[in-house]
């Protein structure tokens, strides 16, 4: 769970070099929904990178304001990308992606999920050569009990990431406002993998 304590810029700053002198790669993502104070505030995690497990190394709140001149005081490390997770106020995390300029990569908590280099985006399934894909799609199952965001590939749909909706099916006050929150991630994480590739992002949320 986030901290309350919401730290100012220098602090963060400070922190996120403390971690990466080591010179391994590490991901800064800025995510959240909600705030621990009267200010709009987003949740971030510095998480440690590498061929196994990401750890999350740092999990905090900075005020909304400060994102812009956070990053800007962090480019250009080399051991850092700087992206986005889907975390709401204080669960856990299931996807962590750059948003960067450097080859766009995808995250879960068990490990490398994709990799985009010159000529193929590279998944869990294989590897797809990038002029097969004509476009990325986030999606919500008709039963509201599944988010995705999908490859459009040689016309048929490749998943790339996705996860489980319980809550709409077992909580009867589950309405359109929480299946926004909720589905926001797909958009979230689908914008940028597009741009990556250069290929039509596709909201079919209808959120």
């Amino acid at each position: 769970m986030a901290a309350a304590k919401v730290p100012g810029r220098a602090e963060v700053v400070e922190r996120v070099d403390r971690w990466i002198r080591s010179g391994s790669p590490h991901l800064l993502a800025f995510g959240g929904f909600g705030s621990p104070i009267a200010e709009p505030c987003d949740r971030i995690g510095l998480l440690e990178l590498g061929d196994g497990r990401p750890r999350v190394l740092e999990d905090l709140w900075v005020r909304s304001a400060e994102r812009g001149a956070l990053v800007a005081a962090l480019s250009g490390r080399p051991a850092l990308r700087i992206g986005a997770w889907n975390v709401l106020y204080a669960d856990g995390w299931g996807y962590a992606w750059t948003e960067d300029e450097r080859p766009f990569a995808l995250w879960e908590p068990q490990g490398r999920v994709v990799e985009l280099d010159a000529d193929a985006l590279h998944t869990r399934h294989g590897r797809i050569a990038r002029r097969r894909i004509t476009a990325i799609e986030a999606r919500i199952s008709p039963s509201w009990d599944e988010f995705s965001v999908v490859a459009i590939v040689d016309g048929e749909v490749d998943v790339i990431a996705r996860a489980d909706n319980p809550a709409a099916a077992l909580d009867p006050t589950y309405d359109g406002i929480n299946l926004m929150v909720d589905a926001g991630w797909t958009v979230e994480l689908g914008r940028p993998l597009a741009a990556a590739l250069g290929v039509a992002f596709v909201d079919r949320t209808g959120t």
